[in-house]
């Protein structure tokens, strides 16, 4: 064999050992991406947001085919799961639904309304309030220049949760965390007429509202004359 063939025949065994490394690494990267994408499941997407508490609609939603392993650990994966649910929070276009993410709708009783506020997640929560928790609504008041005096309310006595949402970013995009970090929770109350007013209008104008949470069972009412501090008194007074 002179130097040409043994050079044709080492350059055909280099070729060999390529070819077969090739389809080493083609076989791994073909097995890995199999790995990722079977099995498949079937989950529920939303084709356009939901306002917090309504119905979600069999035209809202629609059911798509994606790799368990990248399936929400959560994730609702029959559509019977959604009867006579509602959104807990505003839920965005192209979403996976999630337990926690919908709950039943709420019965509520004759004369009584639904009221969602956003409460700070830390000093409001602190994830000990669920649904069916009684709590005192708790609003803090700065002084003003109308000779208003600084003092905190208790403004709804013994009102009970019907749905506990998912903590986010305060303010209007939720994705801006380094706008505001503060974390709020959507808390969702059975009250009164009169309950929903008084409500509306601390978020509105209270510097602060916060949760006080009762013992389990205790649902007695606190004396009108001790749901108000003033400052400037020193004592307590009553309120609403």
């Amino acid at each position: 064999m002179n130097p040409r063939q043994r050079k044709g025949v080492l350059l055909l065994i280099l070729a060999g050992f390529g070819a077969v490394g090739v389809f080493a690494i083609i076989s791994s990267y073909v097995s890995s991406v199999r790995e990722q994408v079977n099995p498949t499941t079937t989950a529920i997407q939303l084709k356009r947001s939901i306002e917090p508490q309504a119905d979600i609609t069999r035209d809202a939603y629609e059911t798509v085919q994606i790799p368990r392993r990248w399936a929400p650990r959560e994730a609702l994966l029959q559509e019977d799961e959604l009867a006579g649910q509602v959104a807990v929070s505003k839920l965005p276009r192209g979403a996976f639904l999630q337990r926690g993410m919908v709950e039943p709708e709420p019965q509520l009783a004759p004369g009584q309304r639904e009221l969602a506020i956003l409460v700070d997640a830390e000093t409001g929560v602190a994830g000990k309030v669920v649904p069916g928790s009684i709590v005192d609504i708790v609003a803090t008041f700065s002084a003003n220049n109308d000779g208003a005096v600084a003092d905190s309310q208790i403004v709804v006595n013994n009102a009970r949760v019907i749905a506990v949402g998912q903590p986010r970013a305060h303010g209007a995009d939720p994705r801006n965390q380094q706008a505001d970090p503060t974390q709020v929770v959507p808390i969702t109350f059975a009250l009164s007429v009169n309950q929903t007013l008084f409500l509306t209008y601390a978020e509105s104008f209270a510097q602060e509202v916060r949760l006080a949470l009762t013992r389990k069972g205790d649902d007695s009412k606190v004396p009108r004359s001790k749901r108000r501090f003033t400052l400037r008194a020193g004592t307590v007074a009553g309120s609403r």
